[in-house]
């Protein structure tokens, strides 16, 4: 069977810049066939074993018809090379991988689970290729020890993206994985705001060039001038070192990485609120495909604030003690 009539081209939508990017999560759930050794990090081992999968069972499977890809570009390209699909060194994975699970240690029998979010518009087909690359993936086993999974849950579910509340004052953020940040193309020591926003305003923007074929709305000169205004009021950023293995080198190979929290705060937060809000699902920093860059949000609010000073003056500064010396003294 030819490839036009096996994975047919879907139509794709005239969307307008403010219209909202798609997301599809793919909930996965992998039983282990013995006990198995894992990193703590399995982001960049799931998507280096789901790539290596494709080409086995998804070899010649096109792309979906998003605009400006190369003529002939397949979907493995899309997740492996999405700069050659594109033809553009900016271009970015239309996905992420979340695992938060760290165990090393898998027993027989045990699950690991998480969830692969698809950016863009995803036919049918191509959803059920990529479960049976993952299936593929681990059945052939994960890690340098191939440690074999079985795929017992791929199921999908349309993502709404996170909305920031009204009148934000501050936003605590915390890492869930690693995550790796660029300034201005040097490595970050620490988890600096200008650069978490920039991050986020670069691959929205990029993402909507390449799945809807237009820059989406707002004024993006301006929204990176007022990253450099947000600042971090509590900071608590630990380096740490994130090892992987690479099939193509066969032996390990480490990044930095940074964990941690940060309180981000400034004038500009309630402009750029918007854009933070997506950062659970974005990720912040470089290779989210390797599930680097997860993190989970908790805003405060000028509301906030006034409920705190109000239960503050209701509480009484002293209370007299039921005690004997006391009632004399009175």
């Amino acid at each position: 069977m030819g490839v036009d009539a096996q994975y047919p081209t879907p139509i794709v939508k005239n969307l307008m810049p403010d219209d909202e990017m798609p997301c599809t999560a793919m909930s996965w759930a992998l039983r282990a066939q013995h006990d198995a050794c894992v990193p703590p990090w399995k982001g960049s081992l799931l998507r280096g074993a789901l790539g290596w999968a494709l080409e086995r069972t998804a070899a010649g499977a096109p792309a979906p018809a998003w605009p400006g890809l190369r003529i002939g570009t397949t979907l493995t390209t899309v997740l492996l090379d999405p700069q050659g699909a594109w033809s553009s060194p900016l271009a970015t994975p239309p996905a992420a991988m979340q695992c938060t699970d760290e165990r090393t240690r898998i027993p027989e029998g045990d699950t690991l689970q998480g969830r692969l979010l698809l950016f863009g518009e995803w036919p049918a087909w191509a959803l059920a290729l990529l479960g049976e690359g993952f299936a593929d993936a681990a059945l052939h086993g994960l890690g340098a020890q191939r440690h074999p999974f079985r795929l017992v849950e791929w199921t999908a579910a349309p993502e709404t993206w996170p909305e920031a509340p009204a009148q934000p004052t501050a936003l605590e953020l915390r890492t869930l994985t690693p995550c790796r940040l660029m300034d201005r193309k040097a490595e970050c020591c620490n988890l600096h705001p200008p650069a978490i926003a920039r991050s986020l305003l670069r691959r929205w923007r990029q993402l909507h060039r390449q799945l809807q074929g237009s820059d989406p709305a707002g004024d993006h000169q301006a929204l990176a001038q007022a990253a450099d205004q947000l600042q971090a009021s509590e900071t608590g950023t630990i380096t740490a070192t994130i090892k992987r293995w690479s099939n193509r080198q066969s032996r390990h190979v480490d990044m930095p990485g940074l964990t941690g929290s940060v309180t981000i705060t400034g004038d500009s937060l309630p402009l750029l609120a918007p854009y933070l809000a997506r950062a659970p699902l974005l990720h912040i920093g470089k290779q989210p495909v390797f599930g680097l860059g997860q993190v989970e949000l908790a805003w405060r609010t000028a509301a906030d604030s006034a409920t705190a000073r109000n239960e503050s003056c209701a509480q009484p500064k002293f209370q007299l003690q039921d005690d004997p010396m006391t009632q004399d003294a009175l």
